[in-house]
């Protein structure tokens, strides 16, 4: 954030490439393309932040840490908290970043296999919340 590469020409060439990025590369042994990560200390900046195409467009966020500033974590809510209500969010928040580890953190799968395991303490514990369905084909088949 700040840097040439996230401000003017250099901001609009890297949100193609990581908007493009599936397209990229040569199809070898079922794989295309590249994966990409970006980490920031903040999601929205006014001016050399992470562009809104690439935030609308990623697969996975980690929030590291909790936001002292209610409209921050609000606007964190409203970009990503889609499916959830703004009190199940800040219920995930602290289920995932509990002070226990200083390093715990939230990790939102937004293309999972299951609806209950899009959301995960680090990346081992699975966190559910009653409002989420399975939706698995495994798991329909037996109903």
């Amino acid at each position: 954030i700040g840097s040439p590469m996230m401000n003017g020409n250099g901001a609009k060439e890297i949100t193609q490439l990581l908007l493009k990025h599936r397209h990229i590369g040569e199809f070898e042994n079922g794989v295309l393309g590249f994966s990409c990560a970006m980490m920031a200390q903040t999601l929205k900046t006014q001016q050399g932040g992470i562009p809104r195409a690439v935030r609308e467009n990623c697969t996975h966020l980690i929030l590291v840490g909790k936001s002292k500033d209610e409209k921050a974590t609000k606007s964190i809510y409203e970009e990503v908290g889609k499916d959830l209500t703004f009190e199940e969010f800040l219920k995930l928040q602290d289920m995932a970043i509990n002070g226990e580890n200083q390093h715990d953190f939230l990790f939102m799968d937004f293309v999972p296999k299951c609806n209950r395991k899009k959301y995960r303490k680090n990346l081992d514990t699975y966190i559910t919340l009653p409002s989420q369905k399975c939706n698995c084909k495994k798991s329909n088949k037996s109903q």
